[in-house]
């Protein structure tokens, strides 16, 4: 699902990020379904806190710099598959109805030149050094696309992630070995 899910067990902060829809083909802005009061000193956010929508469009505006201890990642693959959502009779049969779930298709356009620039201008300047060396060995393509997409939402990420923290980054092989080098910098 599009969710963003965060909390507080025994004075741990903990944000699970999984895929967010691309806005800019297509998808839908949701506003958060809940939002509770922050404690701006710690950051905490209430148990059961769920938000939709892209990533970027939520965590600045609700977490604070180093207060999240675990993020949980699993964003889509870049498997160039559209997904779809089947279902079934209630007593469990197949249906022809569908609806798309999500397009795991990206494209370089101006979106992904609008968030390439972006991480040209941010403060990590070796995150900005490594998309600046993929950019010149990929060439504008769908894949740098996908990297474009994934570095800005890590940049924004790692900025929330205490220095004791732990990211977990669920992936597969299309693309794992370039986001490697990208959380490197990072």
């Amino acid at each position: 699902g599009s969710e963003a899910t965060g909390g507080c067990v025994m004075g741990r902060t903990w944000l699970v990020i999984p895929w967010c829809p691309d806005l800019s083909q297509g998808g839908e802005t949701f506003k958060p379904a809940k939002l509770e009061t922050i404690n701006q000193q710690e950051a905490l956010i209430e148990m059961n806190t769920l938000f939709f929508g892209d990533c970027l469009n939520i965590i600045p505006d609700q977490l604070a710099a180093d207060s999240v201890d675990l993020i949980y990642l699993d964003p889509p693959f870049n498997s160039n598959r559209d997904y779809n959502l089947l279902f079934k009779t209630p007593k469990g049969h197949a249906v022809d109805a569908q609806i798309s779930a999500f397009d795991d298709t990206w494209h370089w356009g101006p979106q992904a030149e609008s968030e390439f620039d972006q991480i040209l201008h941010q403060a990590n300047t070796e995150a900005t050094e490594v998309m600046q060396s993929l950019r010149r060995f990929l060439r504008e393509n769908d894949l740098l696309a996908y990297l474009t997409m994934m570095a800005s939402r890590l940049l924004e990420l790692h900025r929330v992630l205490k220095s004791t923290g732990s990211l977990y980054l669920h992936c597969d092989p299309t693309a794992s070995h370039y986001l490697k080098i990208v959380l490197d910098a990072i």
